[in-house]
Order: C-alpha cells, then structure tokens, then sequence
C-alpha cells in the first residue's frame, strides 16, 4: 500500500454497480470496498474519522463521484447526522460539495443553473402543499434558480434543499451516505412512488429533514458559493484550496496546477481525480533522481486514483509545460 491506486467505476453486476474497482500492486483488481474491509486500519490510517463497527457504516468517510445531467434532477434534501440516526438509524447523514467542471445547453432548456436553498419566508406548509401538487414547477417555484459556469464551486450542508438543472457536469465530494428525500414526485415524465419520496418514514418526518431557513439570494451565495484560496504557489505549479475546514468538518478538497514538478505531502489517504492533461505521478526520492523512484504512474484527464496513507511524498509531473496538469485531491477529515 505504498503506492497509490487506480480506481474506476464497476458496470457488472447489480450487487456491484457503481462501486470503484482498484488495480493492486501485484496486478489484481478488486472491489476498493473488499480492500478496505480487509485491511481498513492499513489503508485509511488513524486521521480518518470513525463511524464505528455498525454493519451499515461506511469502511471509508468520503465519497467522490463525477454526475452529469441532461435534465433538471429532482428537488431534494439529505439528513443531517442527527437525524439520520433519529430517523433511519444511519451512522450519518450527508452534506456534499459541488465542483462544476462543464456545461452545456441542452436544447428546449434554459442554460445550467441549480435550484439551492429556500427564498425568504418559505415555510414548511408552503413545501407540503407543493409536494402534494406533484408539479415541480411548484417546488422548483420555493428555491433560488443560480447560473452556473465551470469553476462554480458550492457546498450543500445537510438538510439545504438543492437540484442539479440540465447540462452540467460536476465533481461531487460527499459523506457516504444515501438517503434522499423527495419533494418532487414527478420530474422528466416520470412519477416516483411516494414510498420512495419520504423513504417509508412518511412526510411529517421527511419534513423535518429540511432546513425553513430561508435567505435572499445575495445571502445564498454568500453561505455557499465557494471562492479558491491560493495555498503555495511555485514556479513549476500551485495548489488552491477548494473546500476547507471553515466550510465543512467532514472532508477538503484542493486542486493542484502543475507545468512542471509539483511535490505534495504524503501519510493521507485521499481520492484524486485528474481533471486536465496528463502527465505522471510518482515517489519523491531523497536525491531528487526520478529515475529511483520505487514507483511511478501515469496520468490522464479522466483518471482516478486512491491513496493509501502509506504513501509517502510524492511528485507530481506534466507531461507538456504548455498543458496545465489538473488534479483534484480530496480528503476526509
């Protein structure tokens, strides 16, 4: 486990859909799940929160998953941790960032945006009885509609209800956690069973999942539009902080831009999305000789990669100065 691992989405069996895949040092590849199960101590190190030995608590604290939409997705909202062990006896609810890589304009669509956070003044009657429309017209009617880029960043606490509008193409960090609440019982033609709207705990309690606390959308912006902060910055590259302790107690995210040698600090385990370009990565050596590195990988845009927290230092190179690496590395806390 002293080298980082590349990982890449099953498309097998149902069981199995979705989750990463690593190839092993030795060649093999595996379930990440089953390799964490076997040897979670070794791999995600002391650092890591804990969520104790439940059947059902997650063998790693973070979740990053690229999502793409070609339609306005439903209006939803996630538990916090109090109330996802009050109401579904879960090891934790969720809060996820939002890191919009791209957009595009979906024909017949208005361009990307997402719905977040309630306008001033709505209230928990107010969503009931849009719910109970079925229109998502009328729940869409309650949120802040924001244009979004690529670059946008914004963090989602738990229980802020949010939607992800057509033609946009994210990185999503998250707590491993998966239940969602409905306000939307039709989206895109399709009718969603009101069992699955509020998960079987009916809608007096899924209500109590949603934060009333509406604001302008000035104020919006301001709790959870995120602004890049410069970290260090070097002749050969620069790494940014994304996602900080300020913003979120369970995960950060920095992204590094590198033209020529980049180092980062190892003893963390962390989930890296290359984002741009492609180059390599590999062991720092005490001398700097690149040629003794006891291990080196090479990188592309669209590769993902898990690292152990044995891995030690490491360096980060492009390929071609003139073409910025991209790397996302992401880290629960």
């Amino acid at each position: 486990a002293g080298s980082p691992i590349s990982a890449s989405p099953t498309t097998g069996s149902p069981a199995d859909l979705g989750l990463s895949k690593v190839r092993l040092p030795d060649g093999r590849v595996e379930l990440l799940q089953r390799v964490l199960l076997e040897h979670r101590a070794e791999i995600v190190g002391p650092s890591a929160r804990s969520y104790g030995s439940d059947a059902g608590a997650p063998l790693y604290p973070l979740l990053v998953k690229l999502l793409d939409s070609a339609e306005q997705l439903g209006i939803q909202c996630h538990p916090d941790d109090v109330l996802a062990a009050r109401h579904f006896s879960a090891p934790s609810g969720k809060t996820e960032a939002w890191l919009i890589l791209n957009t595009r304009q979906i024909p017949g669509c208005d361009p990307p945006y997402i719905l977040l956070g309630f306008k001033p003044g709505v209230t928990r009657e107010d969503l009931a009885w849009a719910i109970e429309q079925a229109d998502p017209k009328a729940t869409a009617a309650l949120l802040h509609k924001i244009p979004v880029r690529p670059g946008d960043m914004f963090i989602i606490q738990a229980r802020v209800p949010h939607a992800i509008g057509p033609g946009i193409f994210m990185a999503e960090v998250q707590q491993p956690a998966d239940i969602t609440i409905l306000a939307d019982r039709a989206i895109g033609g399709r009718t969603v069973p009101e069992e699955r709207c509020h998960l079987g705990i009916g809608w007096e309690k899924a209500l109590d999942c949603f934060a009333f606390d509406g604001c302008s959308l000035e104020e919006t912006r301001r709790r959870w539009q995120l602004q890049p902060r410069l970290l260090r910055t070097e002749p050969s590259g620069s790494e940014w902080e994304l996602i900080g302790s300020s913003v979120s107690k369970y995960f950060c995210a920095t992204r590094l831009g590198v033209t020529g040698s980049f180092r980062c600090p190892g003893g963390a385990a962390h989930t890296v999305l290359v984002l741009a370009g492609e180059g390599t990565v590999e062991a720092a050596t005490a001398g700097g000789d690149s040629a003794a590195s006891p291990w080196r990988k090479r990188i592309k845009q669209g590769d993902a990669l898990f690292f152990p927290c044995q891995v030690p230092d490491h360096i980060y190179k492009s390929a071609d100065p003139s073409q910025e690496l991209r790397v996302l590395r992401c880290f629960p806390v």
